[in-house]
């Protein structure tokens, strides 16, 4: 009984010492090539100029200083724009949405542009910001009549300027929505006319003769309308956004809301 112990005890130490134990073996060969990812497409140069404007709409002579933004890049690509506005960005191939800003100035944004990522530049052409108006253009408030002329109602705008003065420029902007936020970036339509200065305080506009289901469709079925107006700059930028809004990025503080009932599908 002893020895069987014994020898048992022999047999379980030689197991023990004869278990594998890991002993790392040269590389093999390398494998397939994975899939094509983002550092696989193709970069290349993206120019423009930058045109800056006064708040008369005029062409400023120093045009630096102006960021241009690819958006939804990460990290985000960016350039600054030169004393004669060029600029050149370098990023990969595809489609960007394009942002322009400077303190003081209206942003603007330019969606879909396609940059080819070839050698020769993709050449974007001109863009532009203007100046905000200033605090002195604001409007206090707005009034909207309404009237009957040759069997058709009609509205007729009256703008009360915050700060009277005479206007260098009476062009105003009405913005237009189906819901309240009109002149916040969330409006449908945006409307930019020639309006009459009355005295140093007040303009007015009439009268409003068109259909709303001439301009946009978007107003067809709308019960209320409400609307709002701003002094915007000679030289304006507006853009259509992702969103169908029409923004105004040069445009001075808007005036508060007004509702129209809009039953007669007309205004």
């Amino acid at each position: 009984m002893t020895l069987f112990r014994l020898s048992l005890g022999c047999l379980i130490l030689f197991a023990l010492s004869c278990q594998k134990k890991n002993i790392p073996g040269p590389a093999g060969p390398q494998g397939p090539a994975g899939a094509n990812g983002a550092d696989n497409l193709q970069k290349g140069p993206l120019q423009g100029t930058v045109i800056l404007y006064d708040t008369l709409g005029k062409p400023l002579a120093d045009n630096s200083g102006a960021t241009i933004t690819l958006e939804n890049t990460n990290p985000l690509v960016q350039a600054t724009s030169a004393a004669d506005g060029s600029f050149t960005i370098v990023a990969n191939e595809g489609y960007y949405n394009l942002s322009i800003q400077k303190q003081g100035f209206g942003t603007m944004r330019y969606l879909r542009i396609l940059n080819t990522g070839t050698p020769t530049p993709t050449k974007l052409g001109a863009i532009s910001a203007s100046q905000l108006m200033p605090s002195g253009y604001d409007i206090k408030s707005l009034k909207i009549d309404s009237s009957i002329q040759f069997g058709q109602p009609y509205l007729n705008f009256t703008a009360f300027l915050a700060n009277p003065r005479h206007l260098g420029s009476d062009l105003l902007i009405i913005y237009m929505n189906d819901s309240t936020g009109v002149a916040s970036g969330h409006n449908k339509f945006a409307w930019i006319d020639t309006w009459t200065q009355i005295n140093d305080s007040i303009l007015t506009y009439a009268s409003y003769p068109w259909e709303l289901a001439q301009l946009s469709g978007k107003f067809t079925n709308t019960s209320n309308l409400y609307f709002s107006v701003a002094i915007i700059n000679p030289a304006f930028n507006i853009y259509v956004d992702e969103q169908g809004n029409s923004v105004a990025s040069s445009a001075a503080k808007a005036s508060p809301e007004v509702i129209v009932n809009n039953a007669q599908h007309k205004f």
